[in-house]
């Protein structure tokens, strides 16, 4: 009855747009909405969900003025946009050396604050020593490491990952749930005594 509806009443564009969402759907993709405005279509799964909740849920909240720059996928590692982003401001990443789940800069902080974010469905959160790669190259972009904030999103707290990779994550570094993105979870150095 819809399908025969839809026949009647909507233009060939308007079904077209019908089905290609019914694919999406099929298939799981994952839309994520930019803070610009803009749509993003990701590859199915969890790490897809986690980002789309670090930028529309996490960044939101915590960013000034949130901006995706890059988003990364297995099978496209580096949307073209995203790369034209990084090109016109001179910065060029290397996607088989060193490419986070996502970069997102606070353009409503001065200075600038460039967000590394790394969701993991299963392994991979942000350890001493991915930070220190990402800081060493952010000073090579010309990016100060002073302005470099890290976050490790997660399903949820009580999820396999989170268990098995809490432990393991930088100092100065943030944890998030995508299962309760109200809270996050800051690991830090307390002052000395």
């Amino acid at each position: 009855m819809l399908e025969a509806w839809q026949q009647e009443h909507l233009t060939a564009g308007a079904l077209l747009a019908v089905q290609a969402r019914r694919s999406r759907l099929a298939h799981g993709q994952v839309e994520v909405s930019l803070p610009n405005g803009g749509q993003r279509p990701l590859e199915p799964g969890e790490a897809s969900h986690i980002i789309k909740g670090v930028v529309e849920q996490f960044a939101p909240r915590v960013l000034a003025q949130p901006h995706v720059i890059l988003i990364s996928q297995p099978g496209d590692k580096l949307y073209v946009a995203d790369n034209q982003t990084l090109a016109a401001a001179g910065i060029a990443i290397q996607v088989s050396e060193l490419l986070p789940d996502a970069i997102l800069i606070d353009i409503g902080t001065k200075p600038v604050h460039i967000w590394f974010v790394e969701a993991v469905a299963t392994d991979g959160p942000i350890d001493d020593a991915r930070k220190s790669a990402l800081s060493e190259w952010a000073l090579r972009q010309g990016l100060s490491p002073e302005n470099c904030r890290f976050l490790t999103a997660f399903a949820s707290r009580g999820g396999l990952p989170a268990r098995r990779r809490l432990k393991d994550l930088a100092q100065n570094s943030l944890a998030w749930f995508a299962d309760e993105p109200g809270e996050v979870l800051e690991w830090r150095e307390l002052p000395p005594e």
